[in-house]
């Protein structure tokens, strides 16, 4: 996990290296994202 402060007293958190390891880990380093609509007709 990874934290950075900034300037103003904003933080920012996040977990990159795990999502890479994982991906790693299950044959899926290679993937791409995709943009999933959502459906609001439920």
């Amino acid at each position: 996990m990874r934290m950075e402060f900034g300037r103003y007293g904003a933080y920012r958190i996040d977990q990159e290296e795990a999502i890479k390891e994982l991906l790693h880990a299950n044959g899926m380093s290679d993937a791409n994202p995709t943009k999933t609509p959502i459906v609001d007709d439920c």
